[in-house]
């Protein structure tokens, strides 16, 4: 059978992170993938808790220069091609959210010549949160954005190593064959925007990007290498129109996996 991945770039993620790789074992992820920026915290020691029961690699990747993630999503493609059949390349705040009537292999089920897979983001506000709330991230967080909301039309790529040429940006990739949507339908994958506002029936990236003040307090002080973040950036985001609790499905089974490991 053929094998999946999903795959990130991280710095100090922290016990959070595991709720992330917890989440992607739970839709169905074969294997997760972790390229470690140098995190001071407790990030290695999370990912090493899931690997006697579950195949989560990690790796050192101590680029600082602004190229450092598309550099990371590119090596590990690349080294991917004999063994993955396709590879989300997603951030540790984005989940992958699959309505019930598409589970992850339904997704995956595509012809030979399609090569990638547009996600859109959903872009999920603080829902009120000044600290950081104790429970999972899929629960504490389920106010979101409009599909109007501009930034919605953002997508990142699930792509299939064997047919991947270059990682333009974090969002799309250069690939022999077509990109598809979520719902399978034919795009113009040569962008990392799409000209309309998202369809989210097929499913959706969740980007929990905002989350509480506290934590956007946190990402301002960890810094990043190609970019300054700034409060106005989390107003402008934090956007709570539109309740959105399909995350939360996969609840009981993350708290499953969680609770079979020692953190």
């Amino acid at each position: 059978m053929a094998k999946n991945a999903c795959a990130t770039v991280v710095k100090n993620g922290g016990v959070r992170f595991a709720e992330w790789l917890a989440f992607h074992l739970a839709i169905g992820m074969d294997s997760i993938l972790v390229l470690d920026n140098g995190s001071t915290d407790n990030t290695i020691d999370v990912v090493r808790a899931f690997q006697p029961k579950f195949d989560v690699r990690i790796s050192d990747w101590p680029r600082t220069d602004p190229g450092y993630q598309r550099a990371g999503f590119d090596h590990l493609l690349r080294g991917a091609r004999s063994e993955f059949e396709w590879v989300a390349c997603i951030d540790s705040d984005e989940f992958i959210v699959l309505p019930p009537d598409q589970p992850l292999h339904k997704l995956l089920d595509l012809p030979q010549d399609v090569a990638a897979i547009a996600m859109p983001w959903a872009i999920f506000g603080s829902s009120g949160h000044e600290r950081k709330p104790k429970d999972l991230i899929i629960r504490s967080y389920q106010r979101r954005a409009p599909e109007s909301f501009d930034i919605n039309r953002h997508i990142k790529s699930i792509v299939r190593p064997s047919h991947y040429s270059a990682c333009e940006n974090v969002h799309y990739f250069s690939v022999t064959g077509s990109y598809v949507d979520m719902l399978h339908r034919f795009i113009d994958g040569n962008t990392a925007v799409v000209n309309d506002a998202p369809d989210y029936s097929g499913g959706q990236l969740n980007h929990y990007f905002v989350q509480s003040k506290e934590d956007w307090s946190e990402k301002i002080k960890r810094g990043y290498h190609d970019c300054t973040r700034t409060f106005d950036e989390f107003y402008y985001y934090d956007r709570n129109d539109v309740f959105d609790d399909k995350a939360a499905a996969q609840a009981d089974k993350v708290v499953d996996i969680l609770n079979s490991i020692t953190i």
